[in-house]
């Protein structure tokens, strides 16, 4: 089944009880006499509970509609989750490799450590 969804409004994905863990393969490089931490690649892992969708407006003032697909979305929330998790967890990856190397860019690996 194809629908033509042309709509604008507001989304909201509730994610319930969210576990992740990722994994970093790291690698240490000297940059002004310091020695300092990045993070070559990362395998970001999600566990999901529950997913609730809440699209407004998919149709463009259709309410009706709307409200069916919001109830399909949720009743199948498992299998859309499920084919959707690879483009989440690239984009949360992405994010994360790019915010813990500026994070340990600036920290020296020999101020993180007593002793």
């Amino acid at each position: 089944m194809i629908l033509d969804i042309n709509g604008h409004g507001k989304a909201w994905i509730g994610l319930e009880r969210l576990k992740g863990r990722v994994e970093l393969n790291m690698e240490t490089y000297t940059k002004n006499s310091n020695k300092f931490f990045r993070v070559k690649n990362l395998i970001p892992e999600l566990q999901v509970d529950h997913c609730t969708y809440d699209f407004e407006n998919l149709f463009d003032g259709n309410q009706q509609l709307s409200d069916t697909i919001n109830q399909v979305l949720n009743d199948n929330w498992r299998e859309i989750f499920d084919e959707q998790e690879p483009g989440f967890l690239k984009a949360i990856g992405a994010s994360l490799l790019n915010l813990i190397n500026k994070l340990f860019a600036q920290i020296p690996i020999h101020t993180m450590f007593l002793g």
